[in-house]
């Protein structure tokens, strides 16, 4: 990339200097000179030196390694391994100087999350759409359900697309015979095709980041719900830590507007998932609720995310609609501008930045982890 942006105006003045000496001789005399300054002025090695620096934090806390940088048309990924005993234990994927996503166990606790609630609740689900890949850790809990028929996988970059088999292996999600991958704008997709989904959820880049803004809005959650089947479910990344209390009403608001029968759920620490259907009236028997724990494949899988047990996953639970509305208030949705977000601060290896974060969504937390404990002491005393 760096040695394109260097030859490109090489080519121009050279093209320049031929013609202008054509035209009169002599005249090339300041495309050369402009050749020569550009030369010695051209910062070689800025690009990587601004992928190390976003790259030393993670080496540096989480003592990772770059194995893999791919450049490509729309941006750069770098590929971070951390190793145990030679082995792997997680990967990072970096776009430019963005952490994208990631395989550590925090981060697929609340990613799978989108897949479980889903997959816990609805009666009978058989057709999955999943926008942004990312690392695939969605894509692989929602591929743990036998009965799951058909997986949707909507991507649009070809470098985090080729990184998956690098992170899975033979466990690839993406060889599933289950998955039809379509390499297309998620918003685009949403407009133009018909088919309608039972589950419909994503792995979104993080809202800081320049027009991810626009995953955010009202106009795209009306879309996620004209893509869902009665009775279907869709989920949602809630990254509180990365909001004001301005921009995550915005964005609760926005969501709440399209599925009015929305829910919020605890993902890890403060990384919450929103929930919302399309005419669901689906109420689960403990039987079905707890299904995905008797299976081979999910019941392990939820274990490791720290679901033990179906009754861990129903305590996730942080506040219903009509909570969710009080909360918000009369406070505008989605309004099409970047809602106020935490940029440029460092991260730790969990993606929670270190500085002191804004009490309100603690006391949010604080509030729902208390009427759980008052709950969990009436169904004591009944």
């Amino acid at each position: 990339m760096e040695r394109s942006l260097f030859l490109s105006p090489w080519a121009t003045r050279s093209c320049r200097w031929r013609w202008s000496n054509r035209a009169a001789p002599g005249g090339g005399l300041w495309p050369a000179l402009a050749a020569v300054a550009g030369l010695a002025l051209f910062p070689f090695g800025r690009m990587q030196s601004h992928l190390a620096e976003a790259a030393f934090q993670y080496q540096l806390f989480d003592d990772a390694k770059v194995v893999q940088v791919t450049e490509g048309r729309p941006t750069t990924l770098q590929l971070l391994r951390r190793e145990r005993f030679g082995e792997a234990v997680s990967w990072r994927l970096l776009t430019d100087s963005v952490s994208m996503t990631a395989t550590d166990r925090y981060t697929r606790r609340y990613m799978q999350l989108f897949a479980w609630l889903p997959l816990s609740l609805h009666p009978e689900p058989r057709r999955a759409l999943l926008i942004s890949y990312g690392a695939g850790n969605t894509a692989e809990a929602l591929l743990s359900d036998p009965e799951l028929s058909q997986l949707t996988v909507v991507d649009l970059s070809p470098e985090i697309l080729a990184a998956s088999p690098l992170l899975h292996g033979d466990r690839d999600p993406l060889r599933d015979p289950r998955v039809r991958l379509v390499r297309e704008d998620g918003r685009h997709f949403l407009r133009t095709r018909r088919e309608q989904f039972d589950i419909i959820t994503a792995e979104p880049p993080p809202p800081a980041v320049a027009g991810v803004v626009n995953l955010y809005t009202k106009e795209y959650f009306a879309a996620l719900a004209q893509r869902l089947a009665p009775g279907g479910l869709a989920t949602y990344w809630l990254p509180v830590q990365q909001f004001e209390p301005a921009g995550a009403k915005a964005v609760v608001a926005a969501f709440c507007e399209a599925f009015p029968d929305c829910s919020m759920w605890a993902g890890s620490r403060y990384d919450w998932v929103l929930v919302g259907g399309r005419d669901f009236r689906h109420r689960p028997g403990t039987r079905h609720f707890g299904r995905l724990w008797r299976d081979p494949v999910a019941g392990p899988r939820l274990v490791a995310n720290g679901f033990e047990q179906p009754a861990q996953l129903g305590a996730a639970f942080l506040g219903d609609a009509d909570q969710l509305r009080q909360w918000v208030g009369g406070h505008a949705a989605g309004e099409r501008r970047l809602p106020e977000a935490d940029q440029g601060r460092p991260w730790s290896s969990t993606g929670a930045s270190t500085n002191t974060r804004p009490g309100w969504f603690r006391t949010a937390r604080g509030a729902a982890s208390r009427r759980r404990r008052g709950s969990r002491r009436t169904g004591r005393m009944s």
